[in-house]
């Protein structure tokens, strides 16, 4: 394990389907869950997405106002009040790619909870609800993880967990 880092404030994505994407994902070691595996082949990646940098805003559900926790709808009404916005879905697997040193924190497992010292991306709505919404990055037990996760908008996010939005 490398030393660890704080996210990167900017991140390049694009130039990669999701197959090409999925193979440097393996390439560099990180592991993925059966959500994660969803979204990778799903329609939103068998295009190449082109090349471009994307500035993040990150912030604690507290920090974005809520010290009691929040639902999505709140808190994405929060970040845009900052000019923050959802990422593409794509963002979190470059993210995860460029930044392997995410400290470990050790936490009893969580259900229906971002594990603590995960990061989530907020990426748009799937236009199927039964589908992942998105991402988060965690690393456990010495590897680095990207999950998919599902969630609702009535889901109330802890006044710790971490959140990634686009900036601009």
């Amino acid at each position: 394990m490398g030393a660890e880092t704080a996210p990167p404030s900017q991140v390049r994505i694009g130039g990669l389907d999701g197959a090409g994407l999925l193979a440097e994902l393996r390439r560099g070691g990180i592991a993925l869950n059966e959500r994660a595996l969803e979204l990778l082949a799903s329609p939103a990646f068998q295009k190449v997405v082109p090349v471009r940098t994307i500035s993040l805003g990150i912030a604690d559900v507290a920090g974005l106002g809520f010290a009691q926790g929040a639902t999505w709808p709140e808190l994405l009404a929060a970040a845009a009040r900052r000019g923050w916005h959802p990422a593409p879905l794509a963002l979190a697997p470059w993210l995860r790619l460029q930044w392997p040193g995410q400290a470990e924190v050790v936490a009893a497992p969580t259900r229906h909870r971002a594990p603590p010292g995960s990061l989530t991306v907020v990426s748009p709505e799937p236009a199927d609800p039964t589908q992942p919404r998105g991402f988060y990055l965690r690393r456990a037990d010495g590897q680095v993880w990207l999950r998919g996760y599902q969630s609702d908008d009535l889901h109330v996010w802890d006044a710790s967990d971490r959140l990634a939005f686009a900036i601009g």
